[in-house]
């Protein structure tokens, strides 16, 4: 988990925690993302997930703010389907 409030400019791969899965930390020094919760609960209702990526980039939050879903419109995202 990435830690709260550091900038990624700033972090090293040392500064990522590893938390248990109700949130403690048993690796890393820092304070883990408010974004933690959500994460731990997208765990626990779905085990099949392994991993996510959280993203604030200003084209997935527009669409994300406007309820609409990323048309697969370039390669890129079409390979994927």
């Amino acid at each position: 988990m990435k830690p709260s409030g550091m900038p990624y400019s700033e972090m090293k791969p040392e500064d990522m925690l590893v938390l248990t899965d109700d949130g403690k930390v048993i690796e890393g020094e820092h304070t883990p993302s408010v974004d933690t919760a959500a994460h731990l609960y997208i765990y626990k209702q779905r085990p099949e997930i392994r991993g996510i990526v959280h993203t604030h980039s200003n084209y997935a939050t527009s669409f994300a703010a406007l309820g609409q879903e990323i048309p697969p419109i370039v390669t890129s995202v079409s390979d994927m389907f």
